[in-house]
């Protein structure tokens, strides 16, 4: 298969991910706004493809991405649960 299709292919998923970004959700671990991200999809499309290529073929990861925000959520019931959300 031709590089460049491979390429293109890759972008079109990243595109297709942007897109199905909820503007209403609330940031994630990074701190960036769902809202800005739909906004600027078509200028970081290409950049955002090329990192997660680079990552892919390395086989590594950023510690960045490996991150995540856990708070424990307390749930009244007969018995005393605790549930782990990650945002």
């Amino acid at each position: 298969m031709d590089l460049n299709l491979i390429n293109c292919l890759f972008e079109t998923v990243v595109r297709k991910k942007l897109d199905r970004l909820r503007s209403d959700k609330a940031a994630r671990a990074d701190d960036l706004s769902p809202r800005i991200l739909n906004k600027l999809k078509e200028e970081i499309c290409y950049p955002l493809t090329v990192i997660m290529q680079s990552s892919l073929e390395s086989g590594v990861i950023p510690s960045d991405w490996k991150t995540a925000n856990i708070t424990p959520i307390f749930k009244m019931a007969a018995k005393v649960k605790w549930r782990t959300i990650g945002r």
